[in-house]
Order: C-alpha cells, then structure tokens, then sequence
C-alpha cells in the first residue's frame, strides 16, 4: 500500500474533519473514478443516472468499510472503490432482473390474477421478516447468497477474510433460518413450504 492510501485510510479513521479532509483528497486524485463507474454501468445494462447513482451509494459504502476495518490492503484504495462500486451494481442489476422475471415465474399459463399477486407479495415480505429476525449480518451474506454471488465476491463485498469464510457464515446463517422457521410452524405454513432435510437447499 502506498504512502498516500495509508493517510487516506488513516483519515478517514480519524474525526469528521479529518475523514472529510481525507476523502476529498483521495476523489482528488482519482477523479476519474466517477466517469470509469458511470462508464461500467452504462456497459453493463445501467443508465448514466444508475451510474451516478450507484457512485454515490459507493462512496458511502466505501467509507463506512474502511471505516470498520474491512478493507484488507490487498488492493489500491482506488481498486476498492470500483470493486465496491461495481458489486454494488451487480446486486442491484440482478434484484432488477429478478423482480422483472417474476411474474412469468408465478403463472407460466398465463396473466396473474390479483388474488395470486397478492399472496406472492405477501410471502415475500414474511420471509424477509424472518431474514431481519435472524440478524443484519446474516440478513446481508443470505441476501447476497440468494442473488448467486460467489463466495469470493460475499467475502470481498462483506468483509470476511477468505471465500471460506463467507461460505462458513452462509451456512451458520442457513442454519440459523431454518431453527428460526421450525419454531414458528405458522410462518412455514404461511410460505407454503417445507423445508428440506439438506440445510444447504434451504435458499436455493
């Protein structure tokens, strides 16, 4: 890491002042970070205000994990940036994707009625009820393990150390869930599932 990076990381650790000071002077030198992550988007499905906007949630995103300590040093500082940025948009792509494909999912035979709209949406919201009541880490690396990231990417995205160590969590997590739903029978019926005897199916 470089001497540069390492007082922008020190900064930003430090008071308000000093991480305003900090993080001004790091999109100083890279100015060109914010055209390079409206530039990815736009190529990868986005608009130029998805861009704009996906900058924007990652500059936070950036400065809350070197903040917690989550940046490893493994990379420049602006390579973790437009990592962050760019997973940011890939989750947010996927869950556009997603809720795009869902109603051809529910009903392949035809138009959705209201009465069946309804029932998904509130089955959606009763499990990711219990996804808040399992804990905001485990709500996090469930919600990206969901989207098919890899374990590589979860580990990056979310901190932890190794793929290993994010698939180790994911299955602490998966556990988690399925205890919390077994205790509470009514939920399960109200999904309309049953869970299966291989935790590893559970959000699959």
């Amino acid at each position: 890491m470089n001497r540069d990076d390492a007082s922008i990381i020190a900064g930003i650790r430090g008071t308000a002042e000093e991480r305003d000071a900090a993080l001004a002077f790091f999109f100083r030198q890279h100015r060109s970070l914010r055209a390079q992550v409206i530039a990815y988007v736009a190529k990868s499905g986005g608009t130029e205000h998805d861009g704009e906007d996906v900058f924007q949630d990652a500059v936070v995103l950036f400065d809350r994990r070197i903040r917690k300590g989550a940046f490893k040093e493994e990379s420049s500082l602006s390579t973790y940036f437009f990592s962050i940025a760019k997973f940011h948009w890939i989750g947010q792509h996927r869950r556009r994707k997603i809720m795009e494909e869902l109603p051809d999912r529910r009903d392949e035979k035809g138009d959705v009625g209201p009465e069946l709209d309804y029932i998904f949406e509130e089955r959606k919201q009763i499990f990711y009820s219990a996804l808040e009541q399992i804990g905001k880490k485990c709500k996090e690396v469930l919600g990206f393990y969901m989207l098919d990231y890899k374990m590589e990417e979860i580990a990056q995205i979310t901190g932890r150390g190794s793929a290993a160590m994010a698939q180790k969590d994911a299955y602490k997590c998966r556990m988690k869930l399925r205890a919390y739903l077994l205790q509470r029978p009514q939920l399960l019926s109200a999904l309309g599932v049953q869970l299966p005897d291989n935790p590893d199916l559970l959000t699959e």
